[in-house]
């Protein structure tokens, strides 16, 4: 099994992004998030995947990381990006030499 980039302790001391599901309400804690992890994967090109976030709210703690730092790209390697749209979330890709030069 492959090893997630960030864990649970990647982003300690910053709290849960609350998430609002479309029309319903802001929820701390997405479904399916416990008591089992979910785990976030990202496919790339060359067949193999990705491990990103060993939880999902491992994801939203980035997303508060990222957000108290006005930080809206982060590249945790060579193959993978991860963007911050405010208000909405994580966009995970695969950077590839397009867009890298974009």
């Amino acid at each position: 099994m492959a090893t997630p980039i960030y864990t649970t302790s990647s982003f300690t001391g910053f709290a849960v992004t609350p998430v609002k599901q479309g029309s319903g309400p802001v929820v701390n804690s997405p479904a399916g998030d416990s008591p089992t992890p979910t785990r976030v994967a990202l496919a790339l090109s060359d067949g193999t995947t990705s491990i990103v976030f060993d939880r999902v709210t491992t994801g939203l703690r980035c997303m508060t990381f990222m957000s108290a730092r006005q930080q809206w790209l982060l590249s945790p390697n060579d193959d993978i990006g991860i963007a911050l749209i405010p208000d909405k979330g994580l966009l995970l890709y695969e950077q590839t030499l397009l867009n890298q030069r974009l």
